[in-house]
């Protein structure tokens, strides 16, 4: 069914899903809040590098300003561009046993979380035809350094995918099965 699953199936182990998160820059409800809040925080950074630029000829004071202004300028935009390029690499597959995970910056990172039926499993449908399928808990609610990369291969979800109530059902026989 799909090539790049192949070398991580184990003997016997059958896919019955693969797919692919939304493409292209996205923007979650959180970034309500955090796209200002870097917009006024790049702001001021920018404003004292600026003057600080002008003023002081102490290299060690250059580099902090520069990499302050890097930080704002990821904070502002780059997150979403790094987001947008995990996520062209990312693939899911769901198998008659687990759920796998390929990508990241290699595009052969892989990870994967068994099925069994203690794995806590939740659907969300807001995105209209598309769906995010959870699996163990919620990260974004434990870790909110995922805030900044939600593509990142730590998350244990497929992120915005088409069909998702239907790969959610088919998650859910599978788990039955194991």
């Amino acid at each position: 069914m799909d090539s790049d699953f192949a070398p991580y199936l184990s003997s016997g182990e059958k896919l019955t899903w693969t797919g692919r998160p939304a493409q292209g820059v996205m923007f979650r409800p959180i970034d309500a809040l955090l796209v200002p809040l870097s917009v006024l925080w790049a702001g001021g950074v920018f404003n004292i590098a600026v003057g600080n630029a002008g003023l002081s000829r102490n290299p060690a004071s250059v580099l902090v300003s520069g990499l302050f202004c890097a930080v704002a300028l990821y904070l502002m935009a780059g997150r979403f561009l790094i987001d947008a390029f995990l996520r062209s690499r990312m693939r899911y597959a769901v198998t008659d046993r687990r759920a796998l995970f390929l990508g990241g910056f290699s595009r052969r990172a892989i990870a994967f979380i068994s099925l069994q039926s203690g794995t806590l499993v939740r659907f969300n449908s807001s995105w209209g035809d598309r769906g995010t399928i959870v699996f163990g808990e919620d990260r974004e609610d434990l870790d909110r350094s995922t805030w900044w990369a939600p593509a990142s291969l730590s998350q244990r979800q497929f992120f915005r995918i088409k069909e998702g109530e239907k790969v959610y059902q088919l998650v859910q026989n599978a788990r039955m099965k194991v």
